[in-house]
């Protein structure tokens, strides 16, 4: 398959995802702080290599 497809896709699928998450009520207005507190605080850091 053609690998920009490759990088598009994934993008694609967490972007409707997330529409779909506010629309049916899962994520509400301000969560998108504890979301990005979890992203800076814990999914970076565990990205690093020592």
């Amino acid at each position: 398959m053609n690998p920009a497809i490759n990088a598009i896709i994934p993008l694609l699928i967490l972007i409707s995802l997330g529409f779909l998450s506010r629309k049916f009520g899962i994520l509400k207005a301000g969560d998108e702080r504890v979301l990005s507190a979890y992203v800076y605080y814990f999914a970076l850091p565990s990205l690093s290599q020592y």
